[in-house]
């Protein structure tokens, strides 16, 4: 009934549409996007997405890990974000929107489970740095979101998770959310080399 619902401010839509009808459930306290119900944080776990699962993409969007990582976790954000259920926080601030190339190259990997170079080459004919660059903007956009589900009682402890949120620039100061641009070859290029982080160089042997 609209007797039971706050309106609020609407946010756009997940592809670039238009904004849509945002409403409180007073009882359950619930955001609905559209009458579609907002992911909570309570509700990760059960929608695929454990403890775990966001390290790994945290990981990822910290330029530690290669995208291999967390290929399998792409049909579930995949899912949840054509789904609506992204399109806007607890509180009621605007969720995941991406634009309609980064929704393609999700859609391609997440939910027609394309391999990364037949999607680039033959499915979407771009680069396969570019898509990557395009991946790479989904995965920190939907971990930006992620954090905003958070409840204070979990905040402690989550340096891990937040540490992806907040390096999001790559080495020498680039921002690869600027990489997937027609003609820009930039992409996250750290990873784990499989020795000790910060640890000093080899020392040449004499003679």
């Amino acid at each position: 009934p609209s007797s039971s619902v706050q309106q609020q401010q609407p946010p756009a839509l997940p592809g670039g549409g238009e904004p849509g009808t945002t409403t409180t459930d007073p009882a359950s306290g619930r955001v609905l996007v559209n009458g579609i119900s907002q992911l909570r944080w309570e509700d990760l776990e059960a929608a695929g997405l454990g403890e775990s699962d966001l390290r790994r993409l945290s990981a990822y969007v910290s330029m530690l890990v290669d995208v291999q990582v967390i290929t399998d976790l792409l049909p579930t954000i995949s899912r949840l974000y054509f789904e609506k259920r992204m399109a806007a926080a607890p509180d009621g601030s605007p969720g995941v929107s991406l634009t309609l190339s980064q929704a393609a190259v999700l859609l391609g990997l997440g939910l027609q489970l394309h391999p990364i170079t037949d999607l680039a080459t033959t499915q979407l004919q771009l680069g396969t740095t570019q898509v990557t660059a395009l991946l790479y903007q989904v995965c920190r956009a939907v971990l930006q979101f992620i954090q905003k589900l958070r409840p204070p009682s979990e905040q402690k402890g989550s340096e891990d998770a937040t540490m992806g949120e907040e390096a999001g620039d790559a080495p020498g100061g680039s921002n690869p959310a600027a990489a997937a641009e027609p003609g820009d070859s930039a992409t996250p290029k750290r990873r784990f080399s499989g020795g000790r982080a910060g640890g000093r160089p080899k020392r040449p042997r004499a003679g």
